[in-house]
């Protein structure tokens, strides 16, 4: 009888531990980074990486529809109605990438909105999301109060020199989440100021037109030419700026003409443009549209 309840004791015993092991090797530590790159057809690139502890299994996970150029770590992937299962193991990094069509929406006043409700089918300890517009465009500038501009609130706001970058860090996420951004291309507002300026035939328009130009034009070389020279743009930390943000600060201390940097560098007129429309969004600098160039005016410089 003694012996029936030692072995009995030692089955509990096992039992317990196994049950104890089980759930320490249940126990997952998951970080997702997600990249969206929005591109100027409307589609998104969309780029997962997936970063596990503690975890060993595979799991099906689900696509967006209509999804193109699917690849898992580097390489084309097995896709079976919609889906594909990935093997999660213990200390491995899992990449992968496809490309969502019709994922942005054009609405009113040139503006463009992208929403994306991410879900994944596992527990996540730590959300990195980014979304990265297109090159050349800015964030949507309509009234924000009706409806952001950026939901949820960002975690920060930068630049990767050619595109503008929100981001989003969260510890222990509540998935799903909808991400969303408004956006436009930063011409917008001048390609409304032209067609306005289309209607305008009349020729006592132009003439009075002209001679406001002229006039404006005058006043404007006698008070450059006579105002004193100063250079008080304030100084920030050099690791703030990109090198192309820094080139392109350089030739802004030689010249005020956005032409003039572009020619300079030999670079093209959108990635000046773009590098532009960053640093006015940063409080950089400050442009003057003259023509159909414009006067950039340094408000501040790197410092190493």
């Amino acid at each position: 009888m003694k012996v029936q309840n030692y072995n009995l004791d030692i089955c509990r015993k096992i039992a317990l531990s196994v049950f104890f092991f089980a759930f320490l090797v249940s126990v997952s530590a998951l970080q997702l980074e997600v990249r969206n790159t929005l591109q100027e057809d409307f589609s998104v690139l969309e780029e997962l990486t997936i970063i596990v502890q503690n975890h060993s299994s595979s799991i099906e996970f689900v696509l967006p529809s209509s999804v193109m150029d699917v690849t898992l770590d580097g390489m084309p992937a097995d896709v079976n109605n919609n889906s594909l299962m990935l093997d999660l193991c213990n200390g491995c990094i899992v990449e992968l990438s496809y490309i969502i069509p019709d994922a942005s929406m054009k609405g009113q006043n040139g503006e463009y909105k992208f929403s994306r409700s991410m879900n994944v089918p596992f527990d996540v300890d730590n959300l990195i999301y980014e979304i990265y517009l297109p090159l050349g465009y800015i964030i949507g500038t309509g009234d924000a109060s009706s409806v952001p501009n950026i939901a949820p609130n960002p975690t920060s706001i930068g630049s990767d020199g050619k595109h503008i970058m929100i981001s989003w860090k969260q510890a222990n996420p509540q998935l799903p989440e909808v991400f969303q951004v408004i956006y436009r291309g930063h011409e917008g507002t001048e390609t409304v100021a032209s067609e306005f300026g289309n209607e305008l035939t009349e020729w006592p328009v132009w003439v009075l037109m002209v001679l406001f130009l002229v006039l404006g034009t005058i006043l404007g070389l006698l008070i450059a030419y006579f105002s004193p020279k100063s250079n008080n743009a304030e100084i920030i930390p050099s690791s703030l700026f990109t090198p192309d943000e820094k080139k392109v600060i350089e030739m802004l201390e030689k010249t005020e003409s956005q032409k003039e940097v572009g020619a300079m560098l030999s670079w093209s007129k959108s990635k000046v443009s773009s590098i532009m429309t960053t640093l006015e969004f940063k409080k950089v600098i400050s442009r003057e549209k003259i023509g159909r160039n414009y006067k950039v005016k340094l408000l501040k410089k790197p410092m190493d």
